[in-house]
């Protein structure tokens, strides 16, 4: 702690302004990888369709060449028809992709199959794949097995003359290796520069969002520190009602921070710790400093009074979400470990964190400062009572952790001028409020 006193951190977002760009290029990069995957969807999809639209146009004009040979079949049906049929597809299909064809009259019924093994084999695929009225359609269907593609087309056959349908002739395509590769890399292609179209959009609406939202950030920024140096002022002014000396929330603060790192607890309960020091006695500008300050017992109406500033502080901050953060440390820090606190009488980890280590350090600095009333005590001795006190008023692991560095925080505050303390106040609320 001695060392960050002397020398603050090395943030690369160490003040408000940075953190609002952090914030809107982590936004901003949200909103470009969201739209980037849904732009990605979205051309994906369409360009699958396009791909099996034109995988399809080709198919079909294939089976083009299949259907002169059936307009001469029909010219002389039967068994010789049928044979000369056979004779001229094959002779068609020698060296052809198409691996199955099949020649159906106009009512649908079977008239010639020609295939191979594989093409029987693809062919009960499609089937198993697709229901009947799926397979056999104008669209035609897309089958990819073992990274080959395989096109299925049902072509009408009509007639020259009447442009009647007079039969189909379906066919089963194997789309090239070559051909498969070319269209892969197109298709890639054509992703890539949309994709990189989309995230070159997202960074340019980056930059031009900050640069036009420039003068608000700053006032944000300003805003900030405006509420940095009020919260620090303001608690000067109530450590200056309460205690008579504007450097007890000071004090206050560091040994409060230090024990929230020495224990470890999250950025948000730092933030929460730091703003309800600063605020904890905020009621107490209702109670006269004469009374405060008094040497003599408090009668009981007056310290009812006082008993109501946790709660009633509360109520006063609970309304503005930026302050709400404090609400834990100014209702709870006069509650008691073992319950005899007020103003709930909560016990235990019911109390809130940030509040049990508040209660150590307010009562630490109450016992090593003159007071009206009585003389600061040596550090030594401070710790002892507040040990004589563990489990009682104060959680004893916190405590335990505290007393570990009292000696050493209280010597490195004691010798810290008017400056020094306002450059360690700087520093927290710096690291810790990123004001």
């Amino acid at each position: 702690m001695a060392a960050h006193l002397t020398k603050g951190p090395r943030m690369i977002f160490s003040n408000r302004k940075n953190q609002i760009y952090r914030r809107l290029f982590q936004r901003m990069l949200f909103a470009t990888l969201f739209a980037f995957m849904l732009i990605l969807a979205v051309i994906v999809f369409f360009e699958l369709r396009q791909i099996k639209k034109e995988l399809i146009n080709q198919a079909i004009t294939g089976s083009l060449y299949y259907q002169p040979s059936y307009l001469r079949y029909l010219q002389s049906p039967g068994e010789h028809g049928v044979s000369q049929l056979k004779k001229e597809a094959t002779l068609l299909n020698f060296n052809s992709p198409e691996l199955y064809l099949q020649y159906r009259n106009a009512t649908g019924e079977h008239i010639l199959e020609i295939s191979s093994d594989q093409g029987d084999r693809i062919n009960e695929l499609f089937r198993k794949k697709y229901p009947a009225q799926d397979y056999i359609n104008d669209d035609g269907v897309i089958l990819l097995n073992n990274w080959r593609l395989y096109i299925s087309v049902s072509s009408p056959i009509l007639s020259p003359e009447t442009n009647q349908l007079v039969g189909f002739v379906d066919s089963i395509r194997l789309l090239s290796p070559l051909a498969t590769k070319r269209l892969f890399n197109e298709s890639l292609t054509t992703i890539g520069l949309h994709l990189f179209a989309a995230l070159l959009c997202g960074i340019i609406c980056f930059f031009g969002f900050s640069l036009l939202n420039r003068k608000i950030i700053n006032t944000i920024h300003q805003l900030g520190k405006a509420n940095a140096f009020l919260l620090k002022k303001l608690g000067g002014a109530l450590s200056a009602i309460h205690s008579g000396s504007v450097y007890h929330n000071h004090r206050v603060l560091i040994y409060a921070v230090a024990l929230g790192e020495e224990v470890g607890i999250s950025r948000l309960e730092m933030r929460a710790l730091i703003m309800g020091t600063f605020l904890h006695d905020l009621e107490m500008l209702k109670i006269d400093s004469p009374i405060l300050l008094a040497r003599t017992t408090l009668d009981d109406e007056t310290h009812t009074q006082i008993k109501t500033h946790p709660q009633d502080g509360y109520l006063q901050i609970k309304r503005f979400g930026w302050l709400r953060p404090a609400g834990e440390v100014i209702k709870y820090h006069h509650e008691h470990y073992n319950g005899s606190g007020y103003p709930t009488g909560v016990t235990h980890e019911k109390i809130p964190l940030t509040a049990r280590i508040f209660s150590i350090a307010d009562t630490f600095d109450a016992l090593t400062s003159e007071r009206a009333y009585r003389n600061p005590l040596e550090v030594d001795g401070a710790l002892a009572e507040l040990q004589l006190h563990s489990g009682n008023q104060f959680d004893p692991l916190l405590l335990s952790a505290f007393i570990k560095i009292g000696v050493d925080i209280h010597g490195t505050v004691s010798e810290l001028s008017p400056d020094g303390f306002e450059q360690e106040l700087n520093r927290i609320t710096k690291k810790y409020l990123n004001w």
